[in-house]
């Protein structure tokens, strides 16, 4: 199949990469995303008044690749209120969501495998993947023969500390259209609290190995 004829067949995903002082980590998000397998991505980079070279790099890769905008806040945010507001900077035309935090990367199959079970699952709201830390797997615990699980179970046995499947915003893949029913302060950042629009069931799915994060790096950008 040709790539334009993929394209049209390919749900759009709005890729989202909020940074604040980044520079030794961006380019290595930003080429990982580049480097996806699936190719119907549109990534919107939001800086968040870095005093580093964050910005400089970011319009470096936006002038190379049509599919890449960059935007600044025009005041310094704090990280939560900048990850809601990278939520709001979604092409209107996505079908999917994926955040990227600026400090992680992302398995090169790794938008191809999570829409393709958001695909064979439609009434899944969230869908969450594996993910490395350094040499371990984590974000495990669900029984490996399902891949579809209600939320109502996945929240109550995350609140009882039974799970952990969450993980990170750059874990997990959302629709489009639930982040843009959520209110800017529903969506937080650690991203279990966006509301469902009343005709969708609320439930998670389990996808193959596809995000990387590293927690020696969490302390280092407030992104």
């Amino acid at each position: 199949m040709s790539a334009p004829a993929r394209l049209v067949r390919e749900p759009l995903v709005s890729v989202v990469t909020p940074v604040y002082n980044g520079e030794p980590y961006l380019q290595e998000c930003i080429e990982s995303v580049l480097a996806q397998t699936y190719d119907n991505w549109e990534c919107t980079i939001l800086d968040n008044r870095s005093s580093d070279r964050s910005l400089e790099i970011a319009r470096s890769y936006a002038a190379r690749d049509r599919r890449i905008t960059v935007e600044s806040n025009r005041s310094f945010r704090p990280q939560t209120d900048n990850l809601n507001a990278a939520l709001t900077l979604i092409s209107p035309r996505s079908k999917y969501v994926k955040m990227v935090l600026a400090d992680d990367w992302i398995f090169p199959h790794c938008l191809a495998e999570m829409v393709r079970v958001a695909e064979e699952h439609p009434s899944t709201g969230i869908v969450s993947s594996y993910r490395l830390d350094d040499r371990r797997v984590n974000c495990t615990g669900l029984p490996p023969e399902c891949t579809l699980f209600p939320g109502r179970d996945i929240g109550r046995a995350t609140l009882r500390a039974e799970i952990f499947v969450f993980g990170s915003p750059n874990t997990l893949l959302y629709r489009s259209d639930i982040v843009r029913h959520a209110s800017p302060s529903s969506v937080r950042a650690a991203c279990t609290r966006i509301r469902r629009p009343a005709t969708r069931s609320c439930s998670i799915t389990i996808s193959a190995s596809s995000t990387r994060s590293s927690p020696s790096r969490g302390g280092r950008t407030n992104r």
